[in-house]
């Protein structure tokens, strides 16, 4: 979804937030300021840690602190496709039985084919394996009939070019018998390792979505762009067969080893919450690609039970100076500053990424919007209020951070860039005139806090 339809989303939603504003205008705040910390379910000493250090500066004010904690995941992590979300690898032993193996395959049901053909094909490796061949949809080939089209493999890390291959339509357009036309890589063999990102892409042509047959991704690659059915591929023959149907054996062994752990971390998250009072409890599962689910479920929470003036939100790897905050939000409300406002240390022209943990490929621009660094920011309960409403209709893009600052980018608020929001933990050590200080173990927020405390 691009800007333009935010923009229309926003202004269908604004008298539903001009409802809510009004209600939480005319109720007292319960609390000045609630901190929404966004954990994972394992993370018990760092929870632990911030009991013991920052979040006891808040007993004394109007501050209320909340741990985020979603849902366990039931799939063993060696048996996902990918350490950011909670897939399974549908692996089985038919599938290594093969000699060579194609990127995508024809599906037996009459499935519909996608709205645009790609001219590209956007993959992840899950298991080592080597090409020999690039590939093309033939009817695309009869479609284009003449001139000249080039392959490539590209490494979307490094933008490098692997292998490439021509294709000279005039002199071979009578041949194409298959579906797939292949065409040997000048390598003979190419070796991509397990978590390899690369693309294949073809210039020269563009097919029409008619001529063209719907397809279905190898159980061997996770296929990223699922808007479109992919013109190109590879055929490729998978590596170390003997131990990944070892691997595909011993699934039910660490399926049932990963149940009893789970059983035991939900056991104790029960006694932690119940001992504390700070959880909450959020119905997403605990991966990175479901934080922004985690922080609109949470806004969500806080909205329908809480009435509160300001609402920040930070990691349970950064340190937050309550005391510092509090003075903060104090100069903004004497500034009128209690309404659409947004505080925190801005991102600007930050780059959409194609590959790794920050890929993105649901939003169509080179550059996002403003949006503040994880390390902590502050919202005004109105935007909260805006958020709850909006929520079924609010894409979840790749982080929390980057979805908050498209979400709120349609909108008319106040940003107040800060940059005593540290986004990255400070090399010449740390001051009480920053407000958070990410990237810090335990032991680096204890000594941060005594750092901090020592003089009052």
């Amino acid at each position: 979804m691009d800007l333009y339809m935010y923009k229309i989303l926003a202004i269908s939603l604004a008298l539903i937030s001009i409802l809510l504003l009004i209600v939480l205008k005319n109720q007292e705040s319960e609390y000045d300021l609630v901190i929404i910390v966004i954990s994972a379910r394992d993370h018990f000493f760092q929870r632990n840690v911030i009991r013991e250090t920052w979040k006891t500066s808040a007993a004394n004010v109007s501050v209320k602190t909340l741990f985020a904690v979603g849902k366990e995941c039931l799939i063993h992590p060696s048996d996902r496709i990918d350490e950011f979300s909670c897939r399974m690898w549908n692996i089985s032993l038919e599938d290594v039985d093969d000699e060579m193996h194609h990127s995508w395959s024809y599906p037996s049901s009459n499935i519909p084919f996608n709205s645009s053909p790609g001219m590209e094909f956007i993959f992840n490796v899950i298991h080592p394996i080597e090409v020999h061949e690039l590939t093309i949809q033939s009817s695309c080939l009869r479609e284009l009939k003449r001139g000249n089209i080039t392959i490539t493999l590209y490494d979307r890390k490094t933008d490098d070019s692997l292998t490439s291959v021509d294709l000279d339509l005039n002199n071979i357009s009578s041949s194409f018998h298959t579906n797939i036309t292949k065409i040997r890589i000048p390598q003979n063999s190419i070796l991509l390792p397990k978590d390899f990102e690369g693309v294949i892409t073809v210039e020269g042509g563009k097919c029409s979505s008619e001529l063209l047959e719907r397809v279905e991704c190898s159980p061997f690659l996770d296929c990223v762009d699922s808007r479109s059915d992919p013109v190109v591929g590879m055929n490729f023959k998978i590596l170390d067969e003997n131990r990944l149907r070892g691997f595909i054996q011993d699934r039910s062994y660490r399926q049932d080893a990963w149940s009893l752990v789970q059983k035991k971390r939900s056991s104790e998250l029960q006694q932690e919450s119940s001992l504390y009072k700070d959880m909450l409890f959020i119905d997403a599962v605990d991966t990175y690609r479901n934080l922004p689910e985690k922080l609109l479920q949470s806004l969500q929470w806080l909205y329908m039970n809480i009435n509160v003036n300001y609402i920040m939100k930070t990691d349970d790897d950064c340190y937050v100076n309550v005391p510092l905050v509090v003075r903060k939000l104090q100069q903004m409300r004497s500034a009128n500053l209690t309404q659409r406002v947004w505080l925190g240390n801005f991102r600007k022209m930050w780059a959409v990424y194609d590959h790794g943990k920050w890929a993105e490929h649901n939003y169509n621009a080179l550059t996002y919007p403003w949006f503040a660094c994880g390390s902590g920011y502050i919202i005004s309960s109105d935007i909260g209020a805006y958020l709850t409403s909006a929520h079924p209709h609010l894409h979840r893009f790749q982080g929390e951070d980057v979805s908050m600052g498209i979400w709120l980018s349609p909108l008319t608020i106040r940003y107040i860039d800060d940059e005593s929001f540290s986004c990255v933990l400070p090399e010449d050590g740390v001051t009480n005139s920053l407000v958070s200080i990410p990237e810090l173990t335990g032991d680096g927020m204890k000594q941060v806090h005594t750092e901090l405390t020592s003089d009052l």
